[in-house]
């Protein structure tokens, strides 16, 4: 039997349809263009800043069985140590709600810094472990489900026609505050990251071949795709910029994974499509 897996990447966007949909968006902020001096307390991020539109799920592809979104939030803090004092110190924190198209299903917070003597450098990370939560359409709106339960629009939202928002909602601190005493251009970072994915049946009968990780490095320019494989198949691997006709850019793969080299940060989407070969 042949199988083709159709696998859509929108680099820098949303979309990644395959038998697992994954969905990621890279957030950040800096202070880059006004480093902090002295003593005071400055918002590096307002509270809308861990935001994101993502591709409702596509009833076309199969039955939704569950979809999971996961955050990350983290930064650095780097400086110098001012002449006010013997010690400098930073400190960033933030605190607020998560949410799948306006509704609010758990809250967290977190922080962190570091302190310096005279002479030294000041540097420090903050952030939260990783918060992860898999919803089961079944769990929607149901009492029995206990605390697997969550409110109903949230489902209406993955699986509507309109973009769905993924946000944490850092109303409750205004954003990613820092806080600091006797530094010299201390520079602030936020590096956040949001991804919504969806699995889905196919029909019965239907062997799987399954995308198990799809990896863009700026830096390197490159892309890098993972999938289930199967003994003695090879696989064709095909790219599309939007325009015009599929082109095949690795006709015969062994195993499960192939890397395009020389995809510049500036392509502004590329999809790719995994096929078995016969």
């Amino acid at each position: 039997m042949k199988h083709i897996l159709p696998v859509i990447l929108v680099l820098g966007g949303h979309s990644l349809l395959a038998e697992t949909v994954v969905q990621p968006a890279d957030i950040s902020a800096t202070n880059a263009g006004s480093l902090y001096n002295g003593y005071g307390s400055s918002q590096l991020a307002p509270p809308n800043v861990m935001s994101s539109s993502f591709q409702p799920f596509n009833p076309a592809l199969g039955t939704l069985s569950s979809f999971t979104v996961r955050y990350e939030i983290g930064g650095e803090l780097s400086g110098g140590v001012g002449t006010d004092a013997e010690v400098a110190s930073a400190n960033a924190g933030f605190g607020g709600t998560y949410k799948i198209g306006g509704s609010a299903f758990f809250g967290g917070g977190g922080g962190g810094g570091s302190e310096a003597e005279a002479g030294t450098e000041l540097s420090g990370t903050y952030g939260m472990p990783a918060y992860e939560r898999t919803f089961l359409p079944g769990d929607a709106g149901n009492p029995a489900s206990g605390a697997n339960a969550y409110d109903p629009a949230i489902l209406t939202a993955v699986t509507g026609a309109a973009p769905v928002p993924v946000t944490f909602d850092m109303t409750p601190s205004n954003g990613v505050n820092v806080n600091y005493s006797n530094v010299q251009d201390l520079s602030a970072s936020l590096n956040g990251k949001i991804t919504l994915t969806y699995t889905y049946e196919t029909g019965a009968g239907t062997e799987e071949l399954k995308v198990t990780s799809i990896v863009r490095n700026g830096a390197q320019e490159t892309v890098s795709i993972e999938w289930t494989s199967s003994t003695g198949k090879t696989y064709a691997v095909e790219a599309w910029d939007g325009t015009g006709d599929w082109t095949t850019i690795a006709p015969s793969v062994t195993g499960g994974s192939y890397t395009e080299e020389n995809v510049p940060a500036t392509v502004p989407r590329r999809f790719y499509r995994v096929r078995e070969n016969e």
